[in-house]
């Protein structure tokens, strides 16, 4: 009777010892990291051993925070990306494939208000802002559109670019823009005075005010 009992106590240990490694130990390990979700960690997860049920909610759950992660590390990439972009001088404007204007930097915000005034480019579209251009010119490489914009008396240079995923699907469009009217008008003032100076008057001189760095030091050279 004695070892009857002995073995019974022996069984139900046993079976104590499978249920809690095949259940609960499964079930407690998916709750903790239900708990690591909810805290934001999504760091790797121990896969749980089986076939079972109770392995497939573990490997769920791990699968779960894989993706999770993915996507974390991706939403920080993004947003490095885009922190570098609202800190570069190069005037940057993005838009979907709706042609919506998703992102503008602060240097292109800064050009596009004082070459457009009272334009709605938070909102709008990138067609509309090449549009209202009051005269333009288009060259292409292929990969790249290349525009020159006159508004009013400011000339942009736009190069847009296509936005492609990993199998070449369509994103969006990129732009970068690009003042040159001091540029276009520094190099008028020289031939200007190069033209007169052939003709033979040495009289004129190409004005210094508003003008740095390559143009202000041709502008004092050709004077």
């Amino acid at each position: 009777t004695i070892v009857m009992v002995g073995l019974a106590v022996l069984a139900a240990l046993y079976m104590l010892w499978v249920v809690r490694r095949a259940i609960v130990t499964p079930v407690a390990a998916a709750a903790g990291t239900a708990r690591r979700l909810a805290a934001g960690d999504y760091s790797a997860v121990a896969r749980v051993p089986g076939e079972d049920e109770c392995a497939e909610l573990g490997t769920a759950m791990a699968d779960l925070c894989d993706q999770l992660l993915d996507r974390q590390r991706a939403v920080l990439g993004a947003f490095r990306v885009r922190a570098g972009l609202d800190l570069a001088s190069s005037c940057v404007v993005v838009a979907d494939t709706s042609d919506c204007v998703v992102y503008v930097n602060a240097a292109a915000r800064t050009l596009l208000t004082a070459a457009l005034p009272g334009a709605s480019i938070d909102g709008g579209t990138l067609g509309t802002l090449l549009e209202r251009a009051d005269e333009r010119s288009v060259s292409a490489d292929g990969q790249h559109e290349r525009l020159r914009l006159r508004y009013g008396t400011r000339i942009l240079d736009v190069t847009v670019s296509r936005i492609t995923d990993a199998s070449g699907a369509a994103l969006g469009r990129v732009t970068e823009w690009v003042d040159r009217t001091a540029e276009l008008e520094a190099q008028r003032e020289v031939a200007a005075v190069i033209q007169a100076a052939s003709a033979g008057d040495f009289a004129g001189r190409v004005p210094e005010a508003g003008k740095q760095g390559y143009w202000l030091e041709l502008a004092r050279s050709v004077n």
